[in-house]
């Protein structure tokens, strides 16, 4: 199969244990094409790791600081306005890829023109016995899927359509900003998804957004901080992205809504 190359976005806030590790499962894609490594202002040693691992890989990985901590939508709309490679893929500094998670996705975009983004399959790791044990955990980890930023690949102009992800203080507070994109993406345009093949080995952090979102599919726990009027305006948000989208070209909003990935090898 052609595949094209995808440019990968590591927005990295104190993740000094774990930069290397996601950082060198991207540069092992042989879809890869630069990784912007953009550090968001880090209290711990992780710009000194990053540092290290852009003068081992010169070409391949591209340094960018942050002068202050802006949260992680800022840190990869500043990936998405300095890349101009055609396809973006998004990793979390404590996630890694597995072996050719990229191959699939850069192909797909090559023979279906109509693709607007592409989702893999998340590897669960560290999640407590409690989800992993509930009956609905597979049926709730698909939203999860369908949700976070580490598995998402987009083509650059939509993201440039959407504004790239909002940096609403409503997501700084509580996260969910990637919930937003993703949702307006799939409301307009098509999105595929990989989920059998390889993916994101994604680390569970608690008090993240993940367990947030697994604690409502879950057991029905909604944090008290969380008003409804929050919920309202994480909405209204989502379906303002999605009105930016209306000015694409009619072949990403002809066919709007999620379909499987097939492969066949011959």
């Amino acid at each position: 199969m052609k595949t094209a190359s995808i440019d990968v976005i590591v927005p990295c806030y104190d993740a000094q244990a774990t930069l290397a590790k996601a950082v060198r499962s991207a540069l092992a894609q042989k879809a890869c094409g630069t990784v912007w490594i953009v550090d968001d202002h880090s209290t711990d040693g992780s710009l000194d790791v990053a540092e290290r691992l852009a003068g081992d890989n010169p070409g391949r990985i591209q340094l960018v600081r942050q002068p202050a901590n802006g949260g992680a939508a800022r840190a990869r709309n500043e990936g998405i306005r300095r890349s101009r490679s055609d396809l973006i893929a998004f990793l979390d500094a404590d996630d890694g890829y597995e072996h050719d998670a990229l191959h699939v996705p850069s192909a797909a975009f090559d023979w279906l023109p109509e693709l607007a983004m592409v989702r893999l399959p998340l590897r669960p790791l560290g999640v407590p016995p409690a989800y992993l044990s509930h009956p609905g955990f597979s049926k709730a980890w698909r939203v999860m899927e369908m949700t976070v930023a580490g598995n998402m690949i987009v083509r650059r102009d939509i993201l440039l359509a959407c504004g790239g992800f909002p940096e609403h203080d409503l997501f700084r507070r509580f996260g969910g900003e990637d919930a937003a994109l993703g949702n307006a993406i799939k409301a307009v345009c098509r999105v595929g998804t990989a989920f059998d093949q390889p993916g994101v080995v994604y680390r569970y952090r608690p008090g993240a957004f993940a367990q947030r979102l697994l604690d409502l599919h879950l057991f029905n726990r909604m944090p008290p901080q969380i008003s409804d009027r929050d919920i309202e305006a994480s909405r209204q948000i989502s379906a303002s992205i999605a009105d930016s989208l209306q000015s694409l070209s009619p072949v990403y909003r002809e066919k709007a809504g999620v379909v499987p990935i097939e492969v066949t090898y011959g």
